[in-house]
């Protein structure tokens, strides 16, 4: 995973007052972790390694994210607009600020109804959920919910390392953001059909062990068409 595509909306980091061979640091005001290096050409922040947890939720089987980014709570997010889906960034940036900060919160938004978090607290995921929500034609009774984590590792040789439930990257840019929030949001809308199918087969074999023990059909002709 890697890349440098960014969000649409950030602004350039701006350039130093000091003099070409003159180096600068201070601790960003959001991140006191981090350090950067700052000099008349380039601003690097340095960072410590942290940890990104990653929750995936399907929600309903078609869900309208372009409408969902028009609506008064996301109107001011930054955002990555795919084909089907989009990424938003819950901490828009200020003028200056660099991207990439342990603080730093996105969620993606897919069609088919999965909406990924990176980064969000349980609290706020529940109340986004609810607006999510009014933007899905077929809401489940009982999201499927899916966990990962991402550990993101300035230092890293490679751009990625994959382990069991997690992925260790180099740094986190929209790419990242998006083939993961993908992977994940595909993986728990396939969850949810998996549990239906299973549910499914469950009520079939009820069935034919009522029709062996009795000889009939005890369930309804429209209960049986939905199941078909």
């Amino acid at each position: 995973v890697g890349g440098g595509a960014q969000f649409g909306g950030e602004s350039e980091a701006q350039k130093s007052p000091h003099g070409p061979d003159e180096l600068h640091y201070f601790n960003r005001p959001d991140d006191p972790g981090s350090v950067t290096l700052k000099t008349a050409e380039s601003t690097q922040v340095l960072m410590k390694e942290y940890l990104m947890p990653v929750t995936a939720y399907h929600i309903g089987t078609r869900l309208n994210f372009y409408s969902l980014a028009q609506s008064p709570e996301f109107a001011r997010c930054p955002r990555a607009l795919n084909r089907d889906s989009i990424i938003l960034s819950l901490e828009p940036r200020k003028k200056g600020q660099v991207a990439q900060s342990a603080s730093d919160k996105y969620m993606a938004v897919f069609k088919y109804g999965s909406v990924v978090f990176f980064n969000v607290k349980v609290e706020q995921r529940l109340k986004l959920l609810q607006v999510c929500e009014q933007f899905t034609d077929s809401p489940v009774a009982k999201p499927q919910i899916e966990d990962f984590a991402v550990l993101v590792r300035p230092d890293l040789k490679s751009w990625s390392e994959l382990q069991p439930d997690s992925v260790v990257l180099k740094r986190m840019d929209t790419n990242s953001i998006r083939v993961i929030s993908s992977v994940l949001g595909q993986s728990v809308a396939l969850d949810m059909y998996a549990s239906k199918v299973e549910s499914s087969l469950e009520v079939f074999s009820n069935l034919n062990r009522e029709m062996e023990r009795t000889g009939t059909f005890t369930i309804k002709k429209g209960h049986l068409f939905r199941l078909v």
